[in-house]
């Protein structure tokens, strides 16, 4: 990135929400702790 296009030379902003970065958190960790493997009802 250069100071021609980097927003703090330019002045510009980048706008972000906070629905959208924790719903990329939640996508990315949705199966974290399950280990990968799915219960089935005969395991319980």
């Amino acid at each position: 990135m250069s100071s021609a296009s980097h927003p703090m030379y330019t002045g510009q902003q980048r706008k972000t929400t906070n629905e959208g970065r924790i719903a990329g958190f939640n996508k990315r960790f949705a199966t974290f702790g399950s280990g990968g493997k799915k219960e089935t009802a005969a395991a319980q």
